[in-house]
């Protein structure tokens, strides 16, 4: 049995699973069995305050939470964030963008897919400049992000969606895109002026410029880094910092982007370790889209999460990590069920989630795609669960994993291979 303990409770002969708290790439912490104080006392020095450990396999505890436990708490958490949905009249449906024809949605997505390519495109010719010692031309960065801000006003889930849902593209400049991307959606989401937004998502568009000079990137390597690759690494920010110095037209929150990304609320980020007072806002917004795109991408030393098991995660290491109230305004902006989601109505039927609905976060549209009491697919039909709001048969039970279902998210959503 796998159960969640305090680090403070951490003996001898304990075997850890894993840690609550996301330290990719650092060697010095165990994995296994304890088997000496100094290597709990390294755990701790860490930061770290929660950790999962098999009780099958090693000293056990009263103490703790089962994993069962903690999925379901926090599966709860997730679902109180809905928050009151918009008034309407109960056969009257007023959606605005989330009822578009399917032609609409789809000139949305190809529009989406455009300025995204673009935006990579720009990203490449930017990282090579920098390598052949060139200044990054921050108009270009500007006017990528201004398209962005446009697109997603005109349709909100279309640019979030090929963020959410790019095939496995680890690529660096995807990367990028697609913290700009969240960013900018999340200002959005907060209100911010039309400049602010612009100068955040240049700082997501920037936030790892520094990677361009950084050509046997450890990061790259399978397994855990060791204590020198790690510091390697965390020198991106700083390179990145002296590459964006004194550039025309760089504002001070686009800089802040850059160098709080990996800072973390608990004081353990990098490179400065800054604590929580210290950290600006842009600071925690850039630091939950960064981890966030970087846990749902498949990369050569971890395999993706899925977009709800992601959330459920660093909704567990929230307490540590992150500004708690920003990170539940940024689920607000992706969605509860992100798009790409498969999830289990209460008449067991089974829906790709393909769209949010902004006024009702529990209430998606989605695809149905399969039926669990006839044990067979059926023909796609794609329904807006905000009409049936106040019918039980199709509320959503649960979540389901795609693979025990043959189902491929991809094969079912209508970006295709426009998404890039």
């Amino acid at each position: 049995m796998v159960k969640k303990i305090s680090t403070q409770q951490l003996v001898v002969g304990m075997k850890v699973h894993s840690f609550v708290d996301y330290q990719v790439g650092n060697n010095d912490l165990k994995i296994g069995t304890l088997e000496s104080d100094n290597e709990i006392q390294t755990i701790l020095k860490c930061g770290i305050k929660e950790v999962l450990i098999d009780t099958s396999d090693g000293v056990s505890t009263e103490a703790g939470q089962t994993q069962q436990e903690v999925e379901r708490l926090l599966h709860e958490q997730l679902m109180e964030l809905e928050g009151p949905a918009a008034p309407s009249p109960p056969d009257i449906v007023h959606d605005g963008p989330e009822d578009y024809t399917a032609q609409e949605w789809q000139n949305a997505i190809h529009s989406a897919a455009r300025i995204g390519n673009d935006a990579q495109k720009i990203m490449r010719q930017m990282m090579d400049d920098v390598r052949l010692g060139k200044k990054v031309d921050n108009r270009l960065v500007q006017r990528s992000v201004g398209r962005m801000i446009g697109s997603i006003r005109r349709h909100p889930d279309a640019l979030i969606s090929l963020a959410l849902l790019r095939d496995s593209d680890d690529t660096i400049y995807q990367h990028s895109v697609n913290v700009a991307i969240y960013l900018t959606a999340f200002c959005q989401s907060l209100g911010m002026d039309e400049q602010t937004i612009v100068d955040v998502g240049s700082g997501g568009l920037l936030h790892d410029i520094g990677r361009a000079k950084q050509l046997n990137d450890p990061s790259k390597k399978p397994g855990p880094l060791s204590s020198s690759e790690r510091a390697i690494v965390e020198q991106h920010v700083t390179i990145g910092l002296e590459i964006l110095d004194g550039l025309p037209g760089i504002n001070r929150n686009t800089l802040t982007v850059v160098a709080q990304h990996h800072e973390q609320k608990n004081g353990q980020g990098y490179p400065n370790k800054l604590p929580n007072a210290r950290i600006h806002k842009f600071g925690h917004m850039a630091a939950i889209v960064d981890t966030y795109d970087a846990i749902t991408t498949h990369r050569i030393y971890h395999k993706r999460m899925d977009s709800h098991n992601a959330l459920k995660k660093m909704l567990e290491w929230s307490p540590a990590q992150y500004d708690e109230a920003l990170f539940e305004q940024f689920i607000r902006t992706i969605g509860i069920y992100p798009v790409g989601s498969l999830v289990r109505l209460k008449n067991q039927l089974l829906g790709l989630v393909v769209r949010n609905n902004r006024s009702s976060l529990l209430h998606p549209v989605v695809k149905i795609l399969y039926d669990i009491n006839k044990k067979s697919p059926v023909r796609p039909q794609t329904i807006n669960l905000i009409r049936f709001r106040h019918t039980v048969e199709y509320q959503i039970d649960d979540f389901e994993q795609p693979k025990r279902w043959g189902i491929t998210p991809m094969a079912h959503l209508p970006m295709g291979a426009s998404a890039g």
